[in-house]
């Protein structure tokens, strides 16, 4: 009988050493190291850059031909907040500002491009962060008999951004790479500005060719609503397309078209400019 007691004390003793070993670990849960997870870590680190742009050409003018005019020692950039002057006169040798001047802006020209450029994948560019002047005339709307589900996108509405598109013909695509590389720099550093300094600007403007290129291609007539004061795409699927692809669809089919090929173009630049 006093070994029983013996016995049933021991046990006892050694359940109650073992709850109280393990009472901590049963109300606090199980130990989880804070470990990152490798998600976390991929997104801390800088995105690799896919389609790198070569450093900026030793040329004084980036579009000069002549030898003379190649051998002129080079200057170094200007800064972001004084490019303005030098960059306008890249740009005036590939526009004719006789027939397209004012419809792009010339104040604070690389930040506008640079925050229009990666707005167009959002739901709007901000009026007064474009870097164009807008189209002349209003918006134009065609309305059925009384019927507010019969307002439908004006035909004559294409005709207001003709221009624009005409100015980007014009341009020598060449040129414009030319101007692009040997002043990127100043794009990359108002592309950082904007809080994305482990991103790469060229990366992200192929990011948005390639969203206008996706842009679907739609049928007459394009169908509006009217739920305020703006007027909004009837078919939420177009309702929900980004600002640069709304923006392309209200150019009209053959504008757009026009567009799409220099996209393209572009893209295919843009993205072999060190091969």
């Amino acid at each position: 009988m006093k070994n029983t007691i013996l016995f049933l004390a021991g046990l006892l003793l050694a359940a109650g050493i073992y709850y109280y070993l393990t009472a901590k670990d049963r109300h606090s849960g199980p130990t989880v190291l804070d470990l990152p997870r490798v998600e976390d870590q991929e997104s801390a680190l800088p995105a690799p850059t896919k389609y790198p742009v070569a450093p900026p050409s030793t040329e004084a003018n980036p579009l000069a031909d002549a030898p003379d005019e190649a051998a002129t020692p080079p200057e170094p950039l200007p800064t972001l907040d004084e490019s303005d002057a030098m960059l306008a006169g890249a740009v005036g040798v590939l526009l004719d500002a006789e027939r397209f001047g004012g419809l792009v802006k010339s104040e604070s020209f690389i930040r506008f491009v640079v925050v229009t450029i990666d707005n167009l994948s959002a739901a709007k560019v901000p009026a007064k962060s474009r870097f164009y002047t807008p189209p002349p005339g209003e918006f134009l709307v065609r309305k059925g008999s009384g019927d507010a589900d019969s307002a439908a996108l004006d035909p004559a509405n294409y005709q207001r951004y003709t221009r624009y598109v005409e100015m980007l013909e014009s341009m020598d695509p060449d040129g414009v790479v030319k101007v692009y590389t040997h002043y990127y720099p100043l794009f990359q550093e108002a592309y950082e500005s904007l809080g994305y300094p482990d991103r790469y600007f060229n990366d992200r403007l192929v990011e948005v060719i390639d969203t206008l290129l996706a842009t679907p291609e739609i049928d007459e007539p394009v169908r509006l609503l009217q739920p305020a004061v703006l007027y909004t795409f009837a078919d939420p699927r177009l309702e929900a397309l980004s600002a640069g692809q709304k923006m392309l669809l209200r150019t009209g089919p053959e504008n757009g078209g026009r567009l799409r090929m220099l996209l393209r173009e572009y893209r295919r630049r843009l993205t072999t400019l060190t091969e």
